[in-house]
């Protein structure tokens, strides 16, 4: 999907439970940001910028053009990570894999190129393990999805479904559209 200037303007500010509120509108500014600097990239070029818990730019990666993925950046205090989707697309699976194995990654979010956010958190009592364990059991229902040949939407909802349930496991999920 193509980014435009509503798109970048529809970017909502969005709720933190791991940043302190006076930081949610530098957020906010850091999501519309984020789009303008792939604007002119390749459709599917993902980028991923990794904050500190001020707001503070930590790192800045750039995914190969048109590949629809980017490589986790990682530091060693707790850190906010977001990138962009271009499909518009919740987190994915292979987002909240590489999330869950950071214990310093504390929040993830996917900034859709249509303006939408969706946000992942882990809590002070998160359950990696736990988690790990649900995604193995989702991961194996997308796979019987995609040799019956099921729809993106439903298989977008079984992610979506999976996400919800992370909550049992000390994590916040949350979508902006």
């Amino acid at each position: 999907m193509k980014i435009t200037d509503a798109s970048i303007e529809s970017v909502p500010l969005v709720e933190s439970s791991v940043l302190p509120v006076e930081y949610w509108n530098k957020l906010q500014c850091e999501h519309k940001e984020l789009l303008q600097s792939v604007r002119t990239e390749p459709i599917g070029t993902e980028r991923i910028r990794a904050f500190d818990l001020k707001m503070g730019k930590l790192g800045d990666s750039l995914g190969a053009p048109g590949d629809n993925r980017v490589s986790i950046i990682d530091f060693n205090r707790p850190h906010i990570l977001i990138h962009n989707h271009a499909d518009s697309s919740s987190i994915s699976l292979g987002d909240f894999e590489s999330f869950v194995k950071r214990p310093n990654s504390i929040s993830l979010h996917a900034v859709g190129h249509d303006g939408s956010v969706s946000v992942i958190e882990k809590l002070s009592n998160y359950d990696a393990a736990g988690a790990i364990h649900k995604y193995i059991g989702v991961l194996e229902i997308v796979h019987d999805l995609l040799r019956n040949e099921a729809s993106i939407g439903e298989i977008s909802g079984v992610v979506e479904q999976f996400l919800a349930t992370l909550s049992e496991n000390g994590f916040i999920y949350r979508r902006w559209k």
